[in-house]
């Protein structure tokens, strides 16, 4: 008698739509990030030099020392610029007695020659680097490979949050208009950290936390405040519950699996401690050698979230309002109440994540328009507004449509500039209203001068020039002539008004601001020189014996008539001469305003009104003692004119 095996119970209907759709997720999402590999080729940016490197060093020999070798293999793929750098670093690979043969680069307690940055990334892109050498396609692309990959790892971790591919592929979409298209295509772990740190918070609110542990300690092996996240998962766990007492929560995070998680991602966490303590001698070398706690304050806090070059604000505009108006439709009060404290929770979170960051000396870096680190700190805010998506029913097509719109909008112009250029908006404001402008000195001094260099110099003045006029400028206040810094010698500035003081010694001037040449005229040329032109109330032109010639005021009031092209050109009054016996000041009435007494002896400036208007001034200047000088001489005289002019 023939056993027949035991018949196999077929999967019920649930489990088989939840495989269709988990088959559409991976077939769809593959195809689009293969795609996208296909069309972009690969980009060497960010800390490109040392990634390379430990990269090239790893295919090749196993290990992230930097060699000769690697060196002279990477030399090809890297810009012609970078030969300079390439050499300095392989002449101190042969110095024992250098210890930084390169920015970037350290010698060990070894005696050999490591990258700063932990190699977790390189690592990862060991493998497609050495498989697209064998195949001539270019190496670099190894690193939109271990990016992409992270991105479909999200898409799996969305797809458990969601349980639906069409919504998953959106959330997808979202993580890639809020930073990820800009970064995705970089040779840095931005694009890892960002993605897999959001797949952490997917995984764990929904009940995944060993898989949440692995995703949150790898995005630390990179940036490693993201760490942090690890002790704030549970809290924000209990808080997206409602409905769950405190108590319940806190036995939720102490199970057995939720536990595991936490503890996979701090053992992650302590590699790269563990890696400098062998190599370096210290937990982090980064820390030793490119940070300074001086540097934290306000200052790079608000620059880190709102500046207007490269702010978190122009990574997630759309995101954010739609968090703040929508995220809290349709709740009951005490829902609402436990999401506020979920989003105070976040905002900790990333505000924790970026004191670190906000120790590092080159506060304006390498960044693709958003900054490196405001673009992963914004990942708990962009998985609170997934979480909100995850619990309606129905989606609000229409709003979110225009959310991926606006989104893609600030994607497309954080993509036109550097790190050393002025973005849209920010150029926007500061041709507007540049007194709503103010970043950190780093930030300004770099992208007005076109080049990065972290060390500002207080010897110069910076602008930012529309059509050759200043709109907006900083100086350092020890600067002794800013007029000659922002405009060469021999001229002055002219309009402007004194801004807001950045760290206390940087100063902005805000525009607009012309550079004009003082306009200067001796009375000898009154009458050739169109600028200015005598009035009543002056003598001869006379000449005394070895001094300049000049003229004396004659009765009570002289007057004159200057005028100039542009409106708003100059905004100071400059008329200078000698006083009469008695004679100390004059009074100074310019287009009928009177400006009060001033001493011309002494060449004082007097502020011309409505200067941003005015092009032609009539000058009336009432004498405050006019006497004759002697019986055979019946002139009253005041003032002897020797110069009148703008500036």
């Amino acid at each position: 008698m023939t056993t027949l095996p035991p018949a196999v119970a077929p999967r019920s209907l649930v489990q088989q739509r939840s495989g269709w759709r988990m088959l559409v997720l991976v077939l769809v999402l593959a195809i689009a990030l293969l795609a996208l590999m296909a069309v972009r080729k690969g980009r060497l940016m960010g800390d490109s030099a040392e990634y390379l490197l430990m990269t090239a060093a790893m295919a090749s020999h196993g290990s992230v020392d930097i060699r000769k070798t690697d060196i002279a293999q990477v030399r090809g793929l890297m810009e012609p610029h970078m030969k300079v750098h390439l050499d300095a670093l392989e002449k101190g690979l042969n110095d024992s007695a250098v210890t930084v043969p390169l920015p970037g680069f350290y010698r060990g307690l070894d005696g050999k020659v490591y990258a700063i940055h932990f190699s977790a990334y390189s690592v990862l892109a060991a493998a497609p680097y050495k498989l697209f050498q064998l195949t001539r396609i270019n190496p670099v692309k190894c690193y939109q490979v271990v990016n992409l990959a992270l991105v479909f790892v999200l898409g799996l971790a969305l797809m458990r949050l969601f349980d639906s591919a069409p919504r998953a592929l959106a959330g997808v979409a979202l993580y890639m208009l809020s930073g990820g298209l800009l970064y995705w295509n970089w040779s840095s772990p931005e694009c890892m950290s960002a993605a897999a740190l959001l797949a952490g918070f997917a995984w764990y609110c929904s009940g995944a936390p060993v898989r949440a542990g692995l995703m949150v300690g790898l995005a630390s092996l990179q940036n490693p405040s993201i760490v942090l996240t690890l002790g704030a998962l549970p809290a924000l766990a209990w808080c997206l519950q409602p409905g769950m007492p405190l108590r319940d929560g806190i036995k939720a995070a102490l199970r057995p699996r939720p536990l595991a998680g936490l503890l996979l991602g701090g053992v992650l966490f302590a590699v790269p401690l563990a890696y400098n303590q062998h190599t370096f001698g210290v937990t982090s070398i980064i820390a030793k050698i490119g940070t300074s706690k001086e540097l934290i304050g306000p200052g790079r806090l608000h620059s880190l979230f709102l500046d207007l070059n490269q702010g978190m604000i122009i990574a997630i505009p759309a995101v954010a309002a739609m968090l703040l108006l929508w995220g809290w439709r349709g709740m009951e009060r005490a829902q609402r109440n436990r999401r506020a404290l979920a989003l105070l929770l976040c905002c900790a979170l990333a505000v924790a994540y970026s004191v670190p960051a906000m120790m590092v000396q080159n506060w304006n870096s390498g960044a693709a328009g958003v900054m490196r680190y405001a673009f992963w700190c914004a990942m708990p805010f962009l998985f609170l507004l997934l979480w909100r998506l995850r619990q309606a029913a129905r989606w609000p097509r229409a709003l979110l449509a225009g959310v991926l719109l606006v989104q893609a909008a600030a994607m497309q112009a954080a993509s036109g500039y550097s790190e050393t250029e002025f973005g849209p908006i920010a150029s926007f404001v500061m041709r507007h209203a540049p007194s709503l402008y103010n970043p950190e000195p780093e930030i300004f001094a770099e992208r007005a001068s076109g080049r990065e260099d972290y060390n500002v110099d207080a010897a110069r003045a910076y602008a930012y020039r529309v059509n050759g006029i200043v709109m907006k400028a900083m100086y350092h206040a020890s600067l002794p002539d800013v007029a000659t810094a922002l405009c060469g010698k021999g001229q002055s500035t002219s309009g402007g008004k004194q801004g807001r003081r950045s760290k206390g010694v940087w100063i902005y001037l805000n525009g607009p601001i012309r550079c004009v040449a003082p306009v200067n005229v001796t009375p000898d040329r009154f009458t050739s020189a169109t600028t200015v032109i005598q009035g009543q109330g002056w003598s001869v032109l006379e000449q005394p014996p070895g001094k300049p010639a000049g003229m004396w005021s004659q009765g009570d009031v002289s007057q004159l008539q200057i005028a100039y092209a542009q409106p708003g050109a100059y905004t100071q009054l400059v008329i200078r001469g000698g006083y009469f016996d008695g004679n100390k000041r004059t009074r100074v009435i310019i287009n009928g305003t009177d400006t009060g007494w001033h001493d011309l002896q002494a060449g004082t400036p007097v502020g011309i009104p409505n200067a941003a208007t005015t092009s032609t001034l009539q000058v009336e200047l009432r004498h405050e003692s006019p006497r004759s000088p002697g019986p055979k001489d019946g002139r009253k005289l005041a003032l002897f004119l020797l110069q009148a002019g703008v500036q």
